[in-house]
């Protein structure tokens, strides 16, 4: 008597942009779900703010306009900000 094990594999994938990504991998029967993620709220983008503010030695920052300023912005976009800002501040 032969028994076989069935694994089960749960894959989980992110991306900012499923445009981008080729349509065959997007075809029925690849993933069981896609679950879209709105943008981030306010208190999301402050936090991220907050979280890289922490590590630079900025003085005196006015948080809240760079949080109005940012609408639309992903993690990443904020990371990317946070890169170039130190960019030109070297």
């Amino acid at each position: 008597m032969v028994t076989h094990q069935q694994n089960k594999i749960l894959l989980i994938c992110a991306t900012n942009s499923i445009r981008q990504l080729d349509a065959a991998m997007l075809y029925p029967g690849r993933f069981d779900c896609i679950i879209p993620v709105g943008g981030l709220d306010k208190e999301g983008r402050a936090t991220i703010l907050e979280y890289y503010l922490a590590k630079l030695n900025t003085g005196n920052v006015n948080e809240d306009r760079i949080v109005a300023m940012t609408s639309g912005f992903t993690p990443a976009d904020i990371q990317y900000l946070f890169q170039q800002a130190a960019h030109f501040a070297f």
